[in-house]
């Protein structure tokens, strides 16, 4: 029985905060236990864990770093032990404000994605997950119709499909997915047969999470606060299935989609609302690949920026950043998360992953 689930908090460190911190889930008491900060690191906001546990990696989002307008990525050795971690190396991502880092372990390569650069970086590593410089950059072109967040290209994230041998990239200032291949030989991004997938202006494409039947894969879209669903066709290219608000029809104030997850069964999908403070249940219907919100469950904070769920499927844990909190939720046999009265302070939370 597993007694203990760890978790690596990203924080940004304008304010208290220092860098990452870790926590644990005692799951006989159902507390947050052993709060401590294991690496001083400015502004991490998102962090990804190689798959052999012994590496982490952290975007600084930071405009300048080493007298270059670029922000940087840096790269920990975890201690098997103490979980602690050592800085092995940083290296700049070539675009400011870098806001999304992912591991693609079937290739050995780590994509970052620069919010304020507009452009994704890929940076080669070896079986041990050690990185080098970044071997390719890839600058998006366009603007869409909300004119004060999307008048040039905002990458915000970056993710490899290794089941459709696919990068996809989210980018909300032009409201398109830009699709790319990998030239595993030259080390570089090349265009998708299918280039890019188009959202609905003003959408603001942020993250996404892929379905575990690897035919389907999801999009939360910032700025209108909607999910969209997408479907790989027979011959690989990408056709929308639908697109759904995930807000109560009665709530007209100002929201910020936040984060996306699947349920490790593929039975729901969870998304978080920054100004209504809540999680988006969303069932999914897999004969017609659509979706259907089931709740709004409250974050108990405010400005859920990401979340995490447990490998197991368990346990949902929150990050509300401007609330200074972190929150844990279980997951209920019918999909719901249930608050269970424990939370901890973090100042400025914004990414969660369970290790």
């Amino acid at each position: 029985m597993k007694y203990e689930y760890t978790i690596f908090i990203g924080t940004y460190t304008k304010g208290n905060s220092k860098g990452i911190y870790k926590i644990n889930i005692d799951v006989q008491t159902g507390k947050f236990i052993n709060k401590e900060l294991i690496s001083e690191t400015i502004n991490p906001s998102f962090l990804a864990v190689h798959p052999n546990k012994k590496k982490l990696y952290a975007v600084n989002e930071v405009a300048d770093f080493d007298n270059k307008e670029t922000g940087s990525v840096s790269e920990f050795g975890i201690d098997q032990q103490s979980l602690k971690l050592k800085l092995i190396n940083i290296f700049q991502t070539g675009g400011k404000s870098p806001c999304y880092v992912n591991v693609d372990n079937k290739n050995n390569y780590v994509f970052v994605a620069n919010y304020n650069g507009g452009n994704v970086a890929m940076f080669p590593a070896n079986i041990d997950g050690n990185i080098q410089e970044f071997s390719d950059i890839k600058t998006h072109l366009g603007k869409s119709i909300n004119l004060k967040r999307q008048n040039k290209p905002h990458a915000h994230s970056i993710i490899y499909d290794s089941s459709n041998d696919v990068v996809l990239a989210c980018d909300l200032g032009i409201d398109k997915i830009m699709l790319y291949s990998i030239d595993k030989i030259n080390n570089k991004l090349i265009r998708y047969k299918q280039p890019f997938i188009e959202l609905p202006p003003g959408s603001g494409p942020r993250h996404i999470c892929l379905h575990p039947n690897e035919q389907y894969f999801f999009v939360i879209n910032e700025l209108n606060s909607t999910v969209t669903v997408f479907k790989y066709n027979p011959d690989l290219t990408i056709s929308k299935i639908q697109d759904i608000s995930i807000l109560p029809v009665d709530f007209k104030e100002e929201n910020f989609a936040g984060d996306i997850h699947c349920s490790n069964d593929g039975k729901y999908i969870y998304a978080t609302n920054r100004g209504q403070n809540s999680i988006s249940v969303l069932l999914f219907e897999e004969s017609s690949g659509k979706l259907k919100v089931i709740e709004n469950i409250s974050t108990q904070g405010d400005w859920p920026r990401n979340f995490a769920i447990s490998e197991d499927n368990k346990y949902l844990v929150v990050a509300n950043q401007k609330g200074n909190n972190i929150v844990l939720f279980e997951i209920q046999d019918n999909g719901i998360p249930k608050y269970t009265g424990e939370q901890i302070n973090i100042d400025s939370p914004v990414n969660v992953l369970f290790y």
